[in-house]
C-alpha cells in the first residue's frame, strides 16, 4: 500500500464519519435519558430559592453581676472614744491650768461634739486642730479664784460628766454618742 492509497483510504473513512453524524435520519433513541425529569427538577430548585441558613441551638450559660450590700461591722457607741490623759484633773486657786481631751473616732469621716456637764462656768473648754486624722482634740482651761475654796478645806472634788455627740451626716446614725466620767479636784494654792 503506497502513499496515496493510503491517503485515500483515510479521507474515505474521515467523509463516512462525517456524514453518518450529520445524517438526517432519525434515532428513536434519546441523547440524553430523562431530560424531562431534569428540566422539572432544575425549575423546582430555582422556584425554592437559595438554601436557609441551619439554626443551630446551644445552650448560653448569661452571668449578671448582682451587687450584694453585707454588713460589714455594727457601728455603735464603742467607735467614738473620750481619751483623757488621767481621769482627774488637778487645778490650783489663781493658776491657770490646761487639760488636753481627744475625742478619736474609729471610723472614717466621723465627727463630733463634746460637751462637759458640771464644768465650773468659768471653766472655758475650746475646740483646738489636731494633727491627727480621725480625731477631735478640745482644750479644757480654768482659773480657780484666789478664795476658791473656804478656808477650813484644803481641796474640793467636782464630778463632771464628759459627753461625745456624733456630728457627721456621712453615716445614717442620729444618736450615736459615747460618755465617761471624769473628776475636777480643786487645792489650795500653798
Amino acid at each position: 500500500m503506497g502513499n496515496k492509497q493510503w491517503m485515500q483510504t483515510t479521507l474515505m473513512i474521515g467523509l463516512v464519519s462525517f456524514f453518518s453524524s450529520c445524517s438526517p435520519i432519525e434515532h428513536n433513541k434519546d441523547v440524553v435519558p430523562e431530560i424531562e425529569s431534569l428540566r422539572e427538577n432544575a425549575i423546582l430548585e430555582v422556584q425554592k430559592g437559595p438554601a436557609k441558613p441551619k439554626i443551630v441551638e446551644k445552650e448560653v450559660v448569661v452571668r449578671e453581676e448582682v451587687l450584694v450590700y453585707q454588713e460589714a461591722a455594727k457601728i455603735d457607741d464603742s467607735v467614738i472614744i473620750i481619751d483623757l490623759d488621767s481621769n482627774i484633773l488637778e487645778f490650783y486657786e489663781n493658776q491657770t491650768s490646761t487639760f488636753l481631751i481627744r475625742v478619736r473616732h474609729m471610723v472614717d469621716k466621723l465627727s463630733s461634739k463634746l460637751d462637759i456637764k458640771n464644768l465650773p462656768s468659768d471653766a472655758n473648754l475650746t475646740k483646738v486642730k489636731s494633727e491627727r486624722e480621725n480625731e477631735d482634740l478640745y482644750q479644757l482651761t480654768w482659773t480657780p479664784n484666789a478664795n476658791y475654796l473656804p478656808s477650813n478645806k484644803l481641796y474640793e472634788q467636782i464630778k463632771i460628766e464628759l459627753l461625745a455627740i456624733n456630728t457627721s451626716k456621712t453615716y445614717d446614725i442620729e444618736s450615736l454618742s459615747t460618755q465617761t466620767e471624769a473628776l475636777i479636784v480643786v487645792f489650795k494654792k500653798e
